[in-house]
């Protein structure tokens, strides 16, 4: 009785093992089998995670979807998978239905008066390496630029310049403008702002080359050149900025990659239904989009590796939570610092959208260093697989350090806007309050962003 007993309890403790290795045994991937797809079969089993003679995990499956979503491609995306006995191991089935395009895009939109048209010539996976290619251009009143850009899944290439001739008001309070005033659609005049100590007219011409790798999931290096000449044509009033010249400079950077799928809801290709497989599965199930930090870290030099007419040094660190509590409805906290040394007039950083503020103000403070946050709370009040409509909130805080000075940016502001899933051109109404200049500017996009 007691060898029975014996016998028994060694059974019982050798079969969970016996029970595992015969699963390891089998569970082997033997055949991957893609079908749909028109993009390179290589493209798709990178983005897998797992290839013949791995051993399974029906986890890989979710680990494959959120890989080959990223790509942006499909329009039909299913994995299944099934024990084959001949083959003593797994069979991996993907339907993968993708598509391309070749399309223009016009955009426009109105900033506090000022007209901003866009057009973006596209194309994507054309080449079926689900590559992007990308022609920008934006004209706002005295604002050109055109950029080139080559996305290859994880590396991209920017080729691009900018012309900018514009006219700067400096103010009693060392606020500046580059509004443009009384154009037909803003009735404001540059007094209204306050005691006008200085106009002249800022003219920049500035070419850029740079590049990006992805070295993970979630980080990405950036790298680049540009050049920037300055030249100032004296207006009615005070002085000009001293930094005639050119500043030739290069800079490095490290960001976190964001891949929210509802972020990218302006993506051009949905209209043909490209990414739309992701989309359908979060509405249908109401994924939540997982709560994300965002971070960027930047170093640009002028003057030790490229010539320069004024060297100088500029810094830029900037943090953002976004705090998800369901599906799109979100509570996001941003801060950006930006500083340098021995920075000319231009290259100063702002308390402005490009520097780290959500709202558009009609004035702003310059100086060797800024650090501005904003608070922003979105609601969608309307979601279907057709598209969202969306409120959000937002509070401003900006604080500028200039010499032994702080100038300090409050604000507020509301956007409203409707985006739909397929069609890259997002309706939208906002408003900018400004504490400082008790002054609302209105903002009316018809494609793009606030």
């Amino acid at each position: 009785m007691k060898n029975k007993l014996i016998k028994i309890i060694i059974l019982l403790l050798t079969l969970p093992i016996l029970l595992s290795s015969n699963c390891l045994a089998t569970e082997i991937i033997k055949k991957i089998e893609i079908t749909g797809n028109r993009v390179n079969e290589s493209t798709i089993r990178k983005h897998l995670g797992f290839s013949e003679g791995n051993t399974w995990d029906d986890s890989l499956i979710d680990k494959a979807k959120k890989r080959l979503y990223k790509l942006k491609i499909f329009k039909e995306l299913e994995i299944t998978s099934d024990y084959n006995k001949d083959l003593s191991g797994m069979v991996i089935k993907i339907k993968a239905v993708d598509g391309w395009f070749i399309l223009p895009i016009p955009i426009t939109s109105i900033k506090g008066g000022d007209q901003v048209f866009l057009l973006i010539l596209t194309e994507q996976n054309y080449f079926r390496k689900a590559e992007r290619i990308t022609l920008f251009n934006s004209i706002r009143q005295g604002r050109l630029s055109s950029i080139f850009t080559y996305d290859l899944q994880h590396y991209s290439i920017s080729v691009g310049a900018m012309d900018i001739s514009e006219t700067e008001y400096i103010y009693s309070d060392a606020g500046i403008s580059n509004k443009v005033f009384n154009n037909g659609i803003n009735k404001e005049k540059p007094e209204n702002f306050g005691i006008v100590i200085s106009d002249y007219k800022k003219m920049v011409l500035q070419p850029l080359l740079s590049g990006s790798i992805l070295l993970t999931d979630y980080l990405k290096a950036s790298a680049g050149i540009r050049s920037t000449s300055v030249n100032y044509t004296p207006g009615a009033t005070g002085a000009i900025p001293t930094d005639h010249g050119t500043m030739n400079s290069v800079f490095l950077a490290l960001s976190s990659d964001d891949n929210d799928p509802a972020r990218d809801s302006d993506s051009i290709g949905r209209i043909f239904g490209m990414g739309m497989a992701e989309i359908r599965e979060m509405v249908r199930k109401k994924t939540k989009v997982p709560s994300i930090w965002l971070w960027n870290c930047n170093l640009e030099n002028s003057g030790r590796i490229v010539s320069s007419d004024f060297p100088f040094t500029k810094t830029s660190l900037s943090i953002a939570h976004k705090a998800v509590f369901k599906w799109k409805n979100d509570l996001t906290i941003s801060s950006k610092f930006t500083g340098g040394t021995t920075l000319p007039p231009s290259q100063m950083p702002a308390t402005n959208q490009r520097n780290g503020l959500k709202g558009y103000y009609a004035r702003e403070f310059r100086g060797n260093s800024t650090i501005n946050s904003y608070i922003n709370y979105s609601y969608p009040f309307y979601l279907t697989e057709l598209g969202y409509f969306s409120a959000e909130g937002f509070y401003d805080w900006g604080i500028c350090f200039s010499d032994d000075n702080r100038f300090d940016r409050t604000g507020t502001g509301l956007n409203l806007s409707y985006r739909f899933w397929r069609f890259p051109i997002p309706i939208g109404l906002g408003y900018t309050y400004s504490f400082d200049d008790r002054n609302w500017q209105t903002i009316l996009a018809i494609g793009g962003r606030f």
